[in-house]
């Protein structure tokens, strides 16, 4: 069924009447008052629509006309719906209602003011470190949710996290998503057997291999970094490639192409970008708690205020490359500048002017000291709780941990680390890379050997200062 659309009346002599082709080519769906299309992809359309019944705005998707509910391609429609139906959180996207009849099917959906992150990092470039640690912080939430109930997302890249007005990143669709009780689809709605390989899937995927959430944290891993850094680490125009550089090359340290990264969001993000699915957190929920913990450090009012600020379509000025960079991540002590000044205002009006005046330049010099040590990007020289890693290679291997660049062995003296868990990655030209996790204690010293497996030449193996002219520094 096709709606009347709109029609223009042309009469040519007295006798010929002719319509013009201006007819809107919108189905007819009970209950919806379609104003207009959206976008048209594979085998379904997304229409901007109202619901009748509450008047409220829409976004319904459904099948093409020449698509049939009983085509293998409308099975993904009606899981998306069936997957949407078990999840409810703020971050995800909902579902209304799901129709099916013998010649239509389609899913009502949450309507979503705002813009995608794809949209948003092409107008900015890079976001704000703190801006960035904020979707994170979201989107692993919501992952979360999705996991504890069985669902793997598989498809997450910039298009389907949208910033919405209010703040809120929001996950959208949800075609390509596996549960654990419900069959695979055939056929997804862009006619293909198979997701398409992207510069955002894990390693796994690109394998065949069977999936869980730690593929979805890989993903968003990859998401955070381009936002963070301007770049996607794995981007090529040849597929083929992408799939290499996904599963062999070794991520950059974010702190090369951003500046003031808190070293916190760095190794969060070093550690989703783990080949290996049990070097990753163990779960988004981990994740998720590791961004909260480095929000509530640096004092963020909340993830939704930190996001409004990213453009006008968000409710808030759009900065521009610099000011982004000034007024998000650096330190704890700058981004809670509003909160302290409207407290000393407060105070001001109280009467106790003075007395908080001298407490603030009493604390200014320690604030800020702490701030620089903490946005350096580097590892801290003598971090708090300090465990100490000593690192052993035969013959020589150049050091990065959590994604930082060390130097190369031998070292001279054993490395501080703050406790808990490390990422170590070891390299040799002539040898696969060597990659451990490390557990360290507070006052603990580790010894890690590690035999690089190098392969025989009959060239003369380079020295560790013909790879990094810094070997043997130690931090």
């Amino acid at each position: 069924m096709v709606g009347a659309g709109n029609r223009r009346l042309l009469v040519l002599g007295a006798n010929r009447v002719v319509w013009s082709a201006t007819v809107n080519d919108w189905p007819e769906l009970v209950g919806l008052s379609i104003k207009a299309r959206l976008a048209s992809e594979g085998v379904t359309e997304s229409y901007d629509a109202i619901q009748q019944s509450l008047g409220r705005r829409v976004v319904v998707r459904s099948l093409k006309p020449n698509v049939l509910p009983s085509s293998p391609f409308a099975v993904a429609l009606g899981r998306e719906a069936q997957l949407l139906s078990e999840l409810s959180h703020a971050n995800i996207q909902r579902v209304y209602e799901y129709r099916c009849t013998n010649s239509q099917m389609w899913l009502v959906l949450e309507h979503l003011d705002g813009q995608p992150l794809s949209t948003v990092q092409t107008r900015l470039g890079q976001l704000p470190p703190l801006a960035v640690a904020s979707v994170g912080f979201m989107v692993a939430s919501a992952l979360a949710h999705c996991h504890q109930h069985g669902v793997v997302h598989r498809a997450i890249q910039p298009n389907n996290l949208m910033l919405v007005n209010d703040g809120r990143v929001v996950l959208t669709n949800f075609v390509g998503a596996v549960k654990d009780r419900l069959p695979t689809a055939p056929e997804l709605l862009d006619g293909s057997a198979h997701l398409a390989v992207s510069p955002y899937v894990s390693p796994e995927q690109i394998l065949g291999e069977t999936v869980d959430g730690r593929s979805d944290l890989f993903s968003l891993g990859v998401v955070l970094y381009e936002a963070l850094t301007g770049r996607n680490p794995f981007a090529s125009p040849d597929e083929s490639r992408v799939s290499q550089r996904i599963r062999k090359d070794v991520v950059p340290p974010a702190s090369r192409f951003a500046r003031n990264v808190p070293g916190a969001l760095e190794r969060a993000l070093h550690r989703c970008l783990e080949k290996m699915p049990q070097d990753r957190f163990a779960n988004a929920e981990e994740l998720s708690l590791a961004l909260e913990n480095l929000l509530r450090e640096y004092e963020v009012v909340s993830p939704e205020a930190e996001c409004r600020l990213l453009t006008p379509a968000l409710g808030g000025k759009a900065p521009d490359r610099g000011q982004s960079q000034k007024s998000s991540a650096a330190s704890p002590s700058g981004s809670v500048n509003r909160p302290i000044i409207a407290g000393l205002v407060g105070l001001a009006i109280g009467g106790l002017f003075v007395g908080a005046g001298g407490f603030l330049l009493e604390r200014l010099p320690t604030v800020d000291a702490g701030a620089t040590l903490r946005n350096t990007g580097r590892l801290e020289l003598l971090p708090d709780r300090a465990g100490l890693l000593r690192i052993v290679a035969d013959p020589w291997a150049t050091v990065s941990i959590d994604g930082q660049s060390i130097g190369a062995t031998p070292m001279g003296r054993p490395i501080p680390l703050p406790a808990g868990t490390h990422f170590v990655h070891l390299e040799h030209p002539r040898a696969p890379i060597e990659r451990r996790s490390v557990r360290l204690s507070a006052g603990e010293t580790v010894l890690l050997d590690v035999k690089m497996n190098v392969a025989p030449s009959s060239e003369p193996t380079p020295s560790p200062s013909a790879v990094d002219p810094d070997a043997g520094a130690s931090p």
